[in-house]
């Protein structure tokens, strides 16, 4: 859900502009007026009608994980009690490259809900995942750990984990693994049944039990495809239409040599 707009909102032609280029598949056209408005200095007062959250929104819409993070940015510099905003710049700032900058932002969040009581797997796998990107496996095993800690009903934790470490025989946590996956009470909820088949089959794969590995991923696989049913019909007719509006127009044939003679 996009964060609120800020309370600067005499004209919001422009934000209302880019949003009916946006609808209408006129996205450089968006993305003009969009950059127009971020071009203002941060120190500026925001132009009438600029609510940083929307056109975060709008730019995230685009594709531009850099304008998004620009102006969401600014919409938290403006409203720093919104930590759904806060969670959400950390990603941008992550997408965008900014890695040092996502865990500054995440890290400080982290310590705001911690004290409020607050849930925080989601914030700790985002960390975890951080790190991993800059190469740091030590402290992203310590944070996937720690969201397994804090929400152990989250099986996704173990799936970014199993991705960043090398299983070897003997290794508790693929006893753990199997444990859940076995036991009779095995989770009810199809989206923590799936990860922990995934997390499971890559440590199998790493232990050699190709057999298991390929059992877990394709029990994973079967429960995800029946999350998304895949309508053929309707995926042809999509891309035949994404096709028909950006074919190039036909080209003359052009002239080759002959090239025959020695």
């Amino acid at each position: 859900m996009a964060p609120p707009t800020t309370p600067n909102q005499t004209n919001l032609h422009p934000l209302d502009q880019a949003q009916t280029c946006l609808q209408t598949g006129r996205k450089h056209e968006a993305y003009r007026i969009c950059h127009d408005l971020l071009a203002q200095s941060p120190a500026e007062k925001p132009a009438p009608g600029v609510a940083w959250g929307r056109l975060s929104s709008i730019c995230d819409a685009l594709g531009d994980v850099d304008g998004a993070a620009l102006a969401l940015k600014r919409y938290v510099a403006a409203r720093p009690k919104d930590l759904g905003a806060r969670a959400r710049l950390a990603e941008y700032l992550g997408e965008a490259g900014g890695i040092d900058d996502a865990i500054s932002v995440a890290g400080q969040l982290l310590k705001e809900i911690e004290a409020r009581g607050g849930p925080t797997a989601g914030l700790l796998r985002g960390l975890g995942f951080f790190h991993a990107q800059k190469g740091g496996f030590e402290n992203a095993e310590k944070y996937y750990r720690a969201a397994l800690k804090a929400a152990p009903e989250e099986a996704v934790s173990w799936e970014q984990l199993s991705a960043i470490k090398r299983f070897t025989p003997g290794d508790p946590d693929v006893k753990t693994m199997e444990a859940l996956f076995n036991a009779p009470s095995k989770p009810a909820n199809i989206k923590n049944r799936i990860p922990l088949a995934y997390a499971l089959g890559k440590a199998y794969e790493d232990l050699g039990e190709v057999d298991k590995a390929f059992a877990c991923i394709a029990e994973g696989a079967r429960a995800g495809a029946a999350q998304t049913p895949f309508d053929a019909s309707e995926y042809n007719n999509a891309v035949a239409a994404i096709k028909a509006k950006f074919a190039a127009p036909p080209r003359p044939a052009a002239a080759i040599d002959d090239c025959s003679a020695p």
